[in-house]
């Protein structure tokens, strides 16, 4: 990993990521690693354009941008994840942090808020 790439996760306060995937200029899978499956990714090669095996790449990469961030991409099976893509030269690496308990929290937060505003309706 390169010194620049330890900055960016290190500005952008990435600690812990659940899953990784590292691709080359043309897209092509240089390497992963991590519980892919967790984000529905069944199936994975080195060398393989990442785009057969996960569709949803089309028309994302490439960024123009060091830093990309989807935030809360919900996957198969319920589960959430910020996605950050980081351009390294002309590479990428897409790293997956699991951020279900991050979602809840959000969900009852404005459950919570919803409730107070129906409750102050309703008297």
């Amino acid at each position: 990993m390169s010194a620049e790439l330890s900055n960016i996760l290190k500005e952008n306060d990435i600690k812990k990521t659940d899953a990784y995937i590292y691709v080359d200029e043309f897209f092509r899978v240089v390497e992963y690693s991590g519980d892919l499956m967790k984000f529905g990714i069944k199936t994975i090669h080195s060398g393989e354009l990442l785009t057969n095996s996960i569709s949803y790449f089309t028309g994302i990469l490439p960024v123009m941008q060091k830093h990309f961030l989807l935030r809360f991409v919900k996957f198969p099976g319920g589960k959430s994840a910020d996605i950050h893509i980081i351009k390294d030269k002309n590479n990428y690496w897409i790293f997956f942090v699991d951020v279900e308990k991050e979602e809840q929290e959000k969900v009852e937060f404005h459950q919570n808020i919803n409730n107070r505003v129906l409750s102050k309706l309703t008297n």
